[in-house]
């Protein structure tokens, strides 16, 4: 007696591989196998078992098991085996990792709740800003920044030059560099080279014949002045000279003016 069947999903009818085969004679288990990547099955027998009732059971997770049978009256029986699929019901009666995710997403809300009670509210009540930080560090920090916003608009309203420098080793040569200041602040210069030993940096600026300020020496050199609204009355036009008075070799580098 030879034994052959098929196995699809009853519902797209695409052959199931994998599946597990039982075949039985009344209450004796004749054979056990598995249908191949075509959703087939063969299984010969020695005895023909004519008369009796062949069961064949068909089991594969994700859908329903299926159980035929057939009285054998021939040689050759085929089975065509529609397996549903199984379908998982929703709520506590799911299947144990929906009861898990149930229960843990039960308890990430109670752990919120134990959050918000003992570090949000509390703070809520005691006035305090956010959780973890007091009233008091709240105010200082609100104060540090009030403190810090003038000198954030003082640094926007500063203008900035920067510019290389290329000065020859003959005594007097020189860089000249204007600008214009349009309000009371301060002038910061800053000159830095390579070559010459000794430069001088020279700041001139309205209403007067001599120099504001000047530094004399090695790289590099800085300047900081403070023009007054007094100053700022005479006139806005300013210049930075970087000159050379050593006769002793050129110098290039570059020199940087931040004006208000």
């Amino acid at each position: 007696m030879k034994i052959t069947g098929n196995v699809l999903n009853a519902k797209t009818k695409e052959p199931l591989g994998g599946a597990k085969i039982t075949l039985s004679v009344g209450t004796t288990e004749m054979a056990s196998l598995y249908s191949d990547g075509k959703g087939c099955f063969a299984q010969e027998e020695a005895t023909d078992y004519i008369g009796e009732t062949l069961t064949c059971t068909a089991e594969k997770e994700g859908f329903k098991t299926k159980t035929l049978t057939h009285m054998i009256q021939e040689e050759i029986i085929p089975f065509e085996i529609a397996m549903e699929e199984e379908v998982v019901p929703n709520g506590p009666d799911g299947p144990w990792w929906q009861k898990k995710l149930v229960v843990a997403a039960i308890a990430a809300g109670v752990l919120a709740l134990v959050v918000l009670g003992v570090f949000v509210v509390p703070s809520i009540f005691r006035g305090d800003g956010p959780a973890g930080v007091t009233h008091e560090e709240a105010r200082r920090e609100e104060a540090r920044r009030e403190e810090a916003r003038p000198r954030r608009e003082e640094a926007r309203r500063v203008a900035v030059i920067k510019k290389e420098i290329d000065i020859g080793p003959a005594f007097g040569h020189r860089n000249v560099f204007g600008f214009m200041v349009t309000r009371p602040g301060t002038i910061h210069i800053k000159l830095s080279w390579k070559g010459a030993e000794n430069l001088a940096l020279i700041l001139n600026g309205p209403g007067q014949v001599g120099f504001y300020d000047r530094k004399d020496g090695r790289s590099p050199l800085s300047i900081v002045y403070k023009v007054t609204p007094e100053i700022l009355r005479r006139g806005r036009k300013w210049k930075a000279s970087a000159i050379n008075f050593s006769k002793r070799g050129s110098a290039s580098g570059n020199i940087t003016i931040k004006h208000p």
